[in-house]
């Protein structure tokens, strides 16, 4: 029990709270909780970032697949454009060429003579040269009859046939024959024989020509040129 101020000496207190420890323990537990907290803030910054990160990513995609799918509609009306435009000059090219259609179906079955005269020329040797040349190329108009058997398999054959007489003047220095060198050198020819099946010498005979002593050859080119009527 204190003895009342004023009577005696200084009183000395019997006993002190201590209250520092306690103060000190609630300074720890707000530094704890501000390291947590920055640290949680800083994890909430970085999963922030990285869903901003996500969605600009995504944002992005769609942009780029919306792009994709705008640049795929223009190409496909381009598309369509160009074969609307494919299909109308189709029909105008119909239309133009409907007057000479049966000009195409004759060349289809005409006979190009040229490359084979030509390749005629090239082949024969010195002292040789044409006398006479006909040639025919049947069923071109389509206006041959077919026979019944034709008509069964439903196709018809025109005949081709290049007949040449050719004019040889012998030398003194010529030993191989000259019709059989040519014959066989126009066999291989593939100018020649384009359509053709046959190449052979009909007939060889000995005349005069211009006050000399010749040798004529008759030779034949024949070849059937089979097409399907439907």
């Amino acid at each position: 029990m204190n003895r009342p101020e004023g009577e005696g000496g200084p009183v000395p207190p019997l006993f002190e709270i201590n209250l520092i420890g306690e103060h000190a323990d609630r300074l720890h537990r707000r530094r704890r909780l501000a390291r947590v907290g920055a640290v949680a803030t800083a994890i909430l910054f970085v999963v922030s970032g990285a869903l901003l990160l996500f969605a600009l990513h995504n944002v992005n995609e769609a942009r780029n697949r919306r792009m994709g799918i705008l640049r795929i509609r223009n190409n496909l009306a381009t598309a369509i454009r160009i074969v609307a435009d494919i299909e109308k000059q189709e029909k105008d090219l119909a239309l133009r060429l409907e007057p000479f259609v049966p000009v195409m179906a004759v060349r289809g079955r005409r006979v190009a003579w040229a490359p084979k005269l030509a390749a005629l020329g090239e082949a024969m040797p010195g002292g040789m040269s044409v006398h006479k040349i006909d040639g025919i190329a049947d069923g071109i108009f389509g206006t041959r009859k077919q026979t019944s058997s034709r008509r069964a398999t439903g196709s018809t054959k025109g005949e081709r046939r290049l007949s040449f007489s050719l004019i040889y003047l012998p030398s003194a220095s010529q030993t191989e024959d000259p019709i059989g060198a040519l014959l066989g050198q126009l066999r291989g020819s593939d100018r020649f024989m384009a359509g053709m099946d046959v190449a052979q010498l009909e007939a060889s005979e000995k005349g005069n020509w211009d006050e000399q002593s010749v040798i004529f050859y008759r030779g034949l080119l024949r070849g059937t040129l089979e097409e399907s009527t439907p």
